[in-house]
């Protein structure tokens, strides 16, 4: 029995995200928003800035507010307070 080589994958990532509007140097603003289901609170004033250049990922155990913070960001849902604003010629999509 001659023993199988393992699998490799090749662990770097190329994504290439492209846009005709240029942004400037603010990308995103999030100024203490909170969110709640029912008694449940996921997050409570989380804020934060991205800019340009930046590299960001959003890490956490399943149910803590990961994609409620990315359905606020694109509009499909409210928070329930703060707000965030996108620089000039940002899109925001996913």
């Amino acid at each position: 029995d001659i023993p199988l080589k393992p699998f490799q994958s090749n662990p770097e990532l190329k994504l290439l995200l492209s846009s005709k509007k240029q942004p400037g140097n603010d990308i995103l603003a999030v100024e203490a928003i909170s969110k709640s289901f029912g008694e449940r609170n996921l997050f409570n004033d989380l804020s934060f800035h991205v800019y340009k250049g930046d590299r960001i990922g959003i890490i956490g155990a399943n149910g803590t507010g990961k994609s409620t913070i990315l359905r606020i960001l694109t509009g499909e849902i409210h928070s329930d307070k703060g707000s965030f604003r996108t620089g000039t010629g940002v899109e925001i999509g996913y």
